[in-house]
């Protein structure tokens, strides 16, 4: 009876050493880093980036974001403009749907995040679609957001129009509806 009474006072005295560092980290750390992997933590920034951008049509700080390979595409101000006059409103939320990562181990080693958020502002509600290279080795030109597109919630419910990943081509660059 000695031992067992010995054996559960351990037991009792590792789980409340446990507990208690469990809630020193979180305390030290924070929670929200608990809820949420650091590649959606990015994807979130990123997408609070562009929208901080499009509300003040600040074209220099969308393409602080965007990939170097972005920057040399022949229709880049064509997108950046496009989504500044689509865009309209003050941000009230935005959601991702969908996001996820994507890494690619070997010799063309690559991470990436492919995102897709729903954004409501006080006058309409948009999609909007981005892919970020984290890291790229066979390209170091599009680390960094190479694909976004930005559309109206209405239009994105239309098939003619859907979003980055809906075909096969590689799309480098910001959405116009000259892409067709």
């Amino acid at each position: 009876n000695l031992v067992k009474v010995c054996i559960m006072k351990r037991i009792i005295r590792n789980v409340g050493l446990l507990l208690g560092g469990v809630l020193v980290a979180m305390t030290l750390f924070g929670c929200d880093n608990l809820k949420s992997p650091p590649e959606e933590r990015l994807a979130d920034e990123l997408c609070q980036k562009i929208i901080d951008a499009l509300q003040k049509d600040d074209a220099d700080a969308l393409k602080k974001i965007l990939a170097p390979e972005v920057l040399e595409t022949d229709d880049l101000q064509v997108g950046i403009e496009y989504c500044m006059q689509l865009y309209n409103g003050t941000l009230i939320s935005f959601e991702s749907h969908g996001s996820h990562y994507q890494s690619v181990l070997g010799v063309g080693r690559s991470e990436k995040i492919v995102a897709r958020y729903d954004i409501e502002t006080d006058t309409e509600n948009y999609v909007l679609y981005f892919n970020h290279f984290m890291l790229n080795k066979d390209n170091q030109d599009l680390e960094g957001i190479y694909s976004l597109k930005l559309v109206t919630a209405e239009s994105e419910k239309d098939e003619s129009n859907p979003g980055l990943d809906s075909d096969e081509r590689k799309v480098i660059g910001i959405y116009n509806p000259e892409w067709g």
